[in-house]
Order: structure tokens, then sequence, then C-alpha cells
């Protein structure tokens, strides 16, 4: 059976970023993680009542990696190496904002921008829900995927956009006229603060958590020994006036107010066939106490330090009570 490009309704743009995407900081975790899976080190998230701005410096990419960028489902990464993969992840700004601008320049030394009309997406799919509700639409009269994409986005041909323009590698994600129903939770600091703390491959403490430089040393070691990438990055989060850089929420003062917690113990993850799959790490109170704060109590699964699931998840696959780590 033959299909054509109305077999696929753009509907679906919203039904799948919707279902992924369901939190808005989502879409803050997606550009980060890309641009942890371009090498960037340093990136810095600014976050004002109009916009939010993703900047990292990264490889960048070129115009052939930003086209390729606008597909959906599609993805040239390696699911073994990247944390991203579904080709998904650049529309998760979808509900969030109006308009998605990212500025690139890759190791060619040329910029280009790519523009995502979000708000026209909306309204194209908003308009046609009313006609469809009055019946003045059929099924078969509904825009395709295709086409509103093809309406809805640009992108930059190569020395279109001046060099000073963008003088630095790497890429920066522009999101403007976000959605009021979202500004409240994204204008909270702490609330943003908290959120990429547990998701985001940060560096550790050494400020707060005595074994900081201990746990990214050996696990560092641990990886380079099987040929691995233990991921980490410096980040600094702007929400307003308020500037600060972020790290792991490790503590001392977690473990117990006047003790620090016990060594870390280490447990590479390995198959019986041999393969590497990851170390898990872990430091118990040094009182036999449940940890005070409730969201650091267990363990707490990663991919490329990017975290999946919630603590919780693995609450059931260790003896009731053991919550002292």
């Amino acid at each position: 059976m033959k299909l054509s490009k109305f077999d696929i309704g753009a509907e679906v743009i919203s039904i799948i970023t919707k279902g992924m995407y369901p939190d808005p900081k989502d879409a803050l975790r997606e550009y980060i993680q890309n641009g942890v899976d371009a090498f960037a080190k340093n990136l810095k998230v600014k976050i004002r009542q109009e916009s939010i701005v993703i900047a990292d410096d990264g490889v960048g990419m070129n115009y052939s990696v930003l086209r390729k960028a606008i597909r959906i489902g599609v993805s040239d990464k390696n699911p073994t190496k990247n944390v991203g993969f579904m080709g998904i992840g650049i529309y998760s700004a979808f509900h969030l904002c109006q308009r998605m601008t990212i500025y690139s320049r890759g190791s060619e030394d040329i910029p280009n921008i790519l523009t995502m009309d979000f708000g026209e997406m909306k309204s194209i799919l908003e308009d046609q829900k009313d006609k469809r509700l009055s019946g003045e639409i059929k099924s078969e009269e509904l825009i395709d995927l295709q086409t509103i994409l093809e309406k809805c986005i640009s992108l930059t041909d190569d020395g279109e956009v001046d060099s000073e323009d963008f003088p630095n590698q790497g890429t920066s994600v522009e999101l403007t006229g976000i959605e009021p129903e979202f500004y409240s939770a994204l204008s909270d600091y702490d609330e943003v603060a908290e959120y990429l703390r547990n998701v985001i491959p940060l560096r550790f403490d050494s400020s707060t958590f005595t074994y900081a430089e201990e746990v990214e040393s050996e696990i560092l070691k641990i990886c380079e020994r099987h040929n691995q990438k233990f991921e980490l990055i410096n980040l600094v989060l702007q929400v307003n006036s308020k500037i600060q850089a972020l790290f792991r929420p490790y503590n001392d003062i977690d473990f117990n107010k006047n003790i620090k917690p016990q060594s870390p113990i280490f447990f590479p993850i390995e198959s019986n066939g041999g393969v590497f799959y990851g170390v898990a790490w872990g430091c118990l109170n040094s009182v036999r106490r449940k940890l005070e704060n409730k969201s650091l109590r267990g363990f707490i699964l990663k991919k490329q330090g990017f975290s999946i699931g919630r603590r919780e998840s693995l609450v059931k696959f260790f003896p009731r009570g053991n919550t002292f780590f």
C-alpha cells in the first residue's frame, strides 16, 4: 500500500511533545543534553520573563547537521554513546514558547541560524480544531506534518550570517514568548536549580561534600580502564538577577549534622561476559539513621550522567529499611 505525506497529520507534533515533556523544565534538560552530546564542558542557562537561553561551548552544528536536526524520529546519534537518540528533543519546547531560535557555529567556522515558529504551528492546529468542531473542515483537509514544518521552519544558508554576529564555536538555543502558564515554575530559582542538580551530569562540590574529588576521580579511573567516558559539565544558572554555579546535590550535612558520611564505596557494573555498563557508588551514613534529606536516599540510575527515573524506582531492589546511603 502506498502512503503519502497526508497520512501523517501535523497534530502528531503536539501529541508527542506533550506526552514526552510534561514538565516545562524537561525542555531545559533536553537542550543541555544536546550540548553534552556535542562535547560541551561549559553551559549557561539564563531565564528571564520573556525568554530562556541555553548556551554551550560544544562542537557546534554546521548547515548539514542543523538541517538533519529538523527531522522527527530520526537521529544520527549513537544510543550506546549519546543520551538523546530518538530525534524528538529539539521540539521539546513546542508547548513552552512561541519561537525557538538556534544559533550554532561548527568547526567550519560558518555560523547558521535555525528558527522554529512554534506559535504559528500552534495557531494553525488550534484553528483546525475549531473548524473541525464546527464542521467546517474534514479530516482529509487537515494540514499534514511536512507542510506545517516547511511553513514554520527556516534555516539560513552558509554565508548568510556574518561570522562576527556569532564569533565563538558552540550553540545557543533561545526560547522566546514563554507561555505564562509555565513561567511561574521557571521563574523560581530554587525549583529550577533543584531539578537540574538531580538530572544533569554536574560536578561535585568539594566545598560542601568531603568526598567530591575522590568520587569524581575514582569513577573517571574506572571508566577510563574500560575505554568509556565519564561526563562532567560546569553549569551556571541565572534566573532574573540571581546567578550561581550549580553542583550535584550531595552535602555532608545531609548525612548527619555533626559527623561526615563514611568513605564512598565503588562497584564496577559488569555482565558475566565482561561487558561494562557503568559504576555504582555510595556513602553510608556514619550513624545508623536514615538520611534526613528524603530526596537523596538510595540510588538513582543515570545514563551518561543524566538521571533516568527517580530514586524510588530502585528501592524495591534493596532490603527494606536500607536507606542509610
